[in-house]
């Protein structure tokens, strides 16, 4: 099948017949056969063509350039968006990626503003074989050597679509040297300085002296991988769900039955729910801490502030940022008035012959106030103080198997010498307790809606 007849069918294939699209125009060859192959389709399946281009400045060229593309835009009357970027606006190292970067907001930005769906790239089988060798050398994921795909989403909103994909680089050549397509060439692709050209120059040449099928066998390796990769995530998605408690957090016990490969895809779908990036050196951390008995507590960094968290029976992705909590926070407690800690919680200090308690309050009964009251969070060395001595509040957080996490939230009322009277929730010092004699009795008395 001749390019244009393969090109024909594409176009309907990813349904982009009389659609809008965007066109990212290089001025090099490849970008200028893909613009001539989607003006030439036939009106009924041709899209609705617009043309974006950015003047990087790399070259001296540029100016000949960008000159031309409006000139060539202007005469097939294509609806034509350039961007300048100042080469004063370059970074002194990694102007690749700056690039890419740079090009793909302008991309987004136009497709916004002018409603265009659809945004055309000119990749085709040899970036497709460069990419792959370029990730297999680097190393990571089974899943990073999908490499280039057909299609995929773009900013959420837009499809991104890739039809000379599958297509050599010698097609494309011989195509433009037949259609006499003028286009220009980029003379930094001709050194060695960049890994790709590398592999452009020196890697994909000798793999295709050996094999001539090498750029179509690497794509087919790709799609079924890419068909793999899709069923497995799904089982591992449905598997993920079965242990996933209405908290949002997930039971250990049920991970831990898994058979060992399901319990790293697990975690791997896990992360990629939450956008959260894992090597393989942090699955296997993430991995010995869930199977760790004899460690019931503890945090895997993921990097980018997130963090895999084990409590006990659950585990769940966490971003520490966000259980910060003031350590200095404090409140006194007046009698006959209530404290109110959030919309949710309060607390009060009253009479115990004047307070009538509600069916849910949690009280403390003292038996004077010659001392000031406080609510406060925990610090160090914090010791609840009983008949019998002392223990550290601390002991009594992992008795009631309070996770980590939560530790720090919990209240205390304390007099103000630091002398804790009650671990709200958990535990109460028996000193408090009014005596038989007692005349007076006071309640200190905590609500949580």
């Amino acid at each position: 099948m001749d390019l244009e007849k393969q090109f024909y069918q594409r176009i309907q294939n990813l349904g982009l017949a009389r659609k809008k699209v965007l066109v990212a125009y290089s001025t090099g060859v490849d970008s200028t056969v893909l613009l001539h192959l989607l003006q030439t389709l036939p009106v009924a399946v041709r899209p609705q063509i617009y043309v974006a281009y950015i003047d990087h400045q790399i070259r001296e060229q540029s100016v000949v350039e960008t000159a031309y593309v409006k000139e060539y835009c202007r005469r097939q009357h294509l609806p034509l968006f350039v961007k300048v970027w100042p080469r004063a606006d370059h970074p002194a190292t990694g102007v690749e990626a700056a690039g890419r970067e740079i090009r793909y907001h302008f991309f987004a930005e136009t497709m916004q503003r002018e409603g265009i769906p659809y945004l055309v790239t000119a990749h085709h089988a040899n970036d497709q074989a460069e990419t792959f060798l370029m990730k297999l050398l680097r190393g990571g994921g089974l899943e990073q050597l999908v490499g280039i795909r057909h299609q995929r989403q773009f900013q959420g909103k837009f499809r991104l679509v890739r039809p000379l994909l599958g297509i050599s680089k010698a097609t494309l050549r011989h195509y433009a040297t037949v259609h006499q397509l003028k286009y220009f060439e980029d003379y930094t692709n001709h050194t060695d300085d960049y890994l790709r050209n590398r592999m452009r120059h020196n890697v994909v040449p000798r793999l295709q002296a050996e094999n001539e099928q090498t750029l179509a066998h690497i794509q087919e390796y790709q799609d079924q991988l890419a068909d793999v990769l899709m069923v497995a995530q799904a089982a591992a998605a449905a598997k993920l769900d079965e242990i996933k408690l209405r908290t949002g957090r997930y039971l250990v016990a049920y991970w831990v039955r898994l058979a060992s490969p399901w319990q790293k895809l697990v975690l791997k779908e896990l992360c990629r729910t939450q956008h959260v990036q894992i090597t393989g050196e942090q699955l296997e951390q993430c991995v010995a801490l869930l199977r760790n008995d004899s460690k019931p507590q503890g945090q895997v960094m993921l990097g980018q502030s997130w963090w895999l968290v084990k409590e006990y029976t659950v585990f769940y992705l966490a971003q520490r940022a966000d259980n910060h909590v003031d350590s200095d926070e404090k409140y006194e407690l007046k009698l006959n008035q209530w404290v109110n800690i959030s919309a949710y919680e309060r607390f009060g200090l009253f009479e115990v012959t004047t307070y009538q308690p509600e069916l849910h309050d949690d009280v403390l009964k003292i038996d004077s106030l010659d001392k000031p009251l406080y609510i406060r969070h925990r610090r160090p060395h914090d010791r609840l103080k009983t008949t019998s001595g002392s223990q550290k509040v601390k002991r009594i957080l992992i008795d009631h198997k309070i996770p980590r996490s939560q530790r720090d939230q919990i209240w205390l009322v304390t007099t103000d010498e630091n002398e804790v009277l009650w671990v709200v929730g958990l535990k109460k010092s028996d000193l408090s307790r009014p005596a038989d004699h007692a005349k007076i009795q006071y309640v200190i008395v905590h609500q949580s809606r």
